[in-house]
Order: structure tokens, then C-alpha cells, then sequence
């Protein structure tokens, strides 16, 4: 099943991409490991997939496992891997 999509910029009026989240998700960490899974899409482009510079970008900022169902990394927060200080 589907829990994240990102659509390019060409599919909305707008031009911006579009991210969307399954409501069935409800665990607040699920949500953003997701939301940064679609964030990465929507930096790199969709058109690279799940291979090369989305695979450098989302494991850059935590995400791990399969690429295609990413998990959030519990020892790298998206702070760290920005190496940005509170």
C-alpha cells in the first residue's frame, strides 16, 4: 500500500511539487520519516527514483533500510546530519 506520494511540479497549477501522506499513518515519527522520504523526491527529482542522488540525499539526512521503504534512523536525527547545533 501506498503512504507517500510526491508529484513534480509539471502535474500541479502551480508548478510546486505536491507531497502527500496516508491519514492511516498515524505515529507522529512515522509521518516524518515519510514526509522526508517525499522531501528527498522532491529535492533531487523524481525522475532519479529510489537509485544515485536520492539514495545519497536520504541517507545523508537519516533515512535507512530499502530505499523504495525507507525507515527513520534512530541514531541520526535530520539536526545531525545537517550538523546543526540547538
Amino acid at each position: 500500500r501506498t503512504i507517500g506520494q510526491c508529484w513534480t511540479g509539471e502535474s500541479s497549477a502551480d508548478g510546486v511539487p505536491q507531497i502527500f501522506i496516508s491519514p492511516v499513518v498515524a505515529d507522529t515519527v512515522r509521518v516524518l520519516g515519510i514526509l522526508a522520504h517525499e522531501l528527498v523526491h522532491a529535492t533531487v527529482g523524481v525522475k532519479h527514483g529510489h537509485k544515485g542522488p536520492f539514495r545519497t540525499c536520504a541517507t545523508a539526512i537519516g533515512l535507512q533500510g530499502k530505499m523504495t521503504a525507507t525507515t527513520e534512523s534512530p541514531r541520526k536525527s535530520i539536526a545531525e546530519s545537517a550538523r546543526i547545533r540547538p
